[in-house]
């Protein structure tokens, strides 16, 4: 499945994301994002991989400040 999570839409003006596995490992981590896809602010995370059948985990902070933030995840597969 590939999945797309993304910090688009917080209140807070910087953010961080990682990705985990089901053992807690660091899969990938984000900080400020500029690529394709990417949110309005870059200062706002977004993650887009490739993952196998399992239980992962989406860790979100922020840097600094007061505000929310907005964790949207998305998944699609392939046709059947």
């Amino acid at each position: 499945m590939e999945i797309t999570a993304n910090h688009c839409g917080s209140a807070l003006g910087d953010t961080y994301m990682h990705l985990l596995d089901a053992s807690m490992n660091v899969i990938v981590s984000n900080d400020d994002y500029s690529g394709e896809g990417r949110c309005t602010s870059i200062y706002h995370s977004y993650i887009k991989r490739q993952l196998a059948a399992g239980t992962y985990y989406i860790v979100s902070e922020g840097y600094s400040g007061v505000g929310y933030i907005t964790t949207t995840i998305t998944g699609s597969v392939g046709s059947l």
